[in-house]
């Protein structure tokens, strides 16, 4: 994984080649679900296969517009299937928390620290929002940044939830046991508090129209 001074946020997979121009993964449209001013951008295909690795032409893959692939630039004339992350130096804005929750312990089962949406979700279903914007992970008794502990997750998403396994990490070191918690936006229609980015139209090539 590329180093990131904060934390990842989740990884976000909000447009596809198969139903418009390209894949379009930036921050124009995606500046109201993770921090405003990353400092790193991390893209790889829905199979985790890094984007530099595709072979696929790329308009753009920076912090400034985000990632942007062309269909039409491509030999086959179709882009993989992108997901992007950022790191985000600080937690983007929240209108409300959750409270923390650690429903599991490394120490408890199968050798892991699962901390899964759905069954939160499930067991508290009047302390948890149905559609939270991002998830924050930290260790339980230090609340340490789960990116700062070296540790290698196999979830760190919303979507299904935190995963660490024992089996993953290096020299055979446990998992720490970790609590997350949610953000939930109360007011998902209000105006948005977007950076002043470049949109898609800033960095395609002159002369290309996007419809």
């Amino acid at each position: 994984n590329p180093p990131c001074d904060g934390e990842w946020s989740q990884w976000f997979d909000e447009d596809s080649p198969e139903e418009g121009i390209g894949d379009l993964e930036t921050l124009a449209t995606l500046c109201e679900k993770t921090c405003k001013r990353p400092s790193a951008i991390q893209a790889q295909t829905i199979d985790g296969i890094p984007a530099e690795l595709t072979g696929d032409v790329l308009l753009s893959n920076d912090i400034i517009n985000g990632f942007a692939c062309l269909n039409e630039e491509q030999d086959d004339e179709k882009c993989e299937d992108y997901k992007v992350r950022f790191c985000c130096s600080e937690q983007p804005d929240c209108d409300k928390w959750t409270k923390w929750f650690n429903t599991d312990k490394p120490c408890e089962g199968l050798d892991a620290d699962r901390e899964i949406t759905a069954i939160i979700q499930d067991e508290y279903p009047n302390e948890m929002f149905k559609n939270p914007l991002f998830i924050q992970v930290v260790v339980a008794a230090t609340e340490q940044p789960s990116s700062s502990t070296g540790q290698v997750f196999l979830h760190h998403d919303v979507d299904p939830g935190f995963v660490c396994l024992d089996k993953d990490q290096p020299a055979g070191d446990q998992c720490h046991d970790y609590k997350v918690r949610y953000c939930c936006d109360e007011q998902p229609n209000k105006p948005g508090q977007c950076p002043m980015v470049p949109s898609i139209d800033d960095v395609r090539p002159k002369g290309l129209l996007l419809l």
